[in-house]
């Protein structure tokens, strides 16, 4: 039995899944995603849900509130304990994530371990990536508007432009931690992607925009495309319809990464900040942009 420890928003949780998914598929054993975060995230700046339910996992959520679990930056054999009212018969490793960067020791885990970290590294998972491609599709069909959107991009150069504002904004922490792109950022993520694609296809483009503050967006945000926004409630239909962008100009957002790496057209130009954080040190650490993306 591999668990995983749920925390964040939408794309923190499909890391997590993935990461786990993984594993689990390694030691052809049980995942399960551990929900209990999400009730003490109701007391912080941004709080957060579990929001992987719309989507047909390969996994069970549970919350543990009863689990006996060695935590492995102890000595061995010390133990700390989550109550004792799940009872799964073995003893659980707890394993911490080491810094930003990718774990060497990841696919050495032992089975019955449970993951408490992010995770945010496609090595973790992409020998499953056939898999999570299909689990990553929600169990419904996509709205007469949604669906509008995805036809558009399939006919088009079609390029997503996700802009993250929100609590990037509005959080002095996470304004500080994270940062905030301007439109010189957009404006050049842009050029850089147009100057890469051939010249009879670039007549061809139009911008899709995806942001957690479309009103801004409508209002500062110009292009000498075609413009179209994509405006929906839940994060998972916003991923759904613009996953089939061609090409994708991102922020320093998971959930900017998920959409692009879900893109599977095999030509696909993907632009990404050069600087993932604004906090130095886990700027340095991080490894999230796969080498073949480009950063501007």
């Amino acid at each position: 039995m591999i668990i995983v420890r749920l925390i964040g928003g939408h794309s923190n949780q499909l890391f997590q899944y993935a990461a786990g998914r993984s594993l689990a598929e390694k030691h052809r054993t049980q995942l399960l995603l551990d929900t209990t975060w999400f009730k003490e995230a109701a007391e912080i700046d941004s709080p957060r849900e579990y929001e992987l339910g719309v989507y047909p996992l390969a996994a069970k959520t549970t919350k543990l509130k009863g689990l006996s679990v060695i935590d492995t930056r102890q000595p061995v054999g010390r133990k700390t304990t989550l109550l004792r009212r799940l009872h799964l018969g073995n003893d659980i490793w707890m394993h911490y994530e080491h810094g930003l960067g990718y774990n060497d020791d990841f696919f050495g885990l032992p089975d019955n371990t449970l993951l408490n970290g992010y995770w945010q590294n496609q090595r973790y998972f992409l020998g499953v990536r056939d898999d999570l491609l299909k689990e990553l599709e929600p169990k419904t069909k996509p709205s007469t508007k949604n669906q509008k959107l995805i036809d558009r991009m399939n006919k088009t150069e079609s390029v997503w432009m996700h802009i993250r504002r929100g609590d990037y904004v509005t959080s002095k922490i996470y304004n500080k931690y994270h940062g905030l792109k301007d439109t010189a950022y957009y404006k050049k993520g842009l050029e850089t992607l147009i100057k890469k694609l051939p010249a009879e296809r670039r007549k061809h483009i139009e911008i899709f925009v995806c942001s957690n503050d479309i009103p801004w967006c409508k209002k500062n945000m110009k292009f000498d495309f075609p413009v179209h926004f994509v405006e929906n409630e839940l994060g998972s239909d916003d991923m759904r319809v613009v996953k089939h962008c061609k090409h994708d100009v991102l922020a320093n957002s998971s959930f900017s990464w998920w959409g692009a790496w879900l893109n599977d057209n095999p030509d696909k130009i993907v632009v990404a900040p050069k600087q993932w954080f604004n906090d130095k040190q886990a700027n340095s650490e991080i490894e999230i942009v796969p080498p073949e993306w480009i950063r501007v």
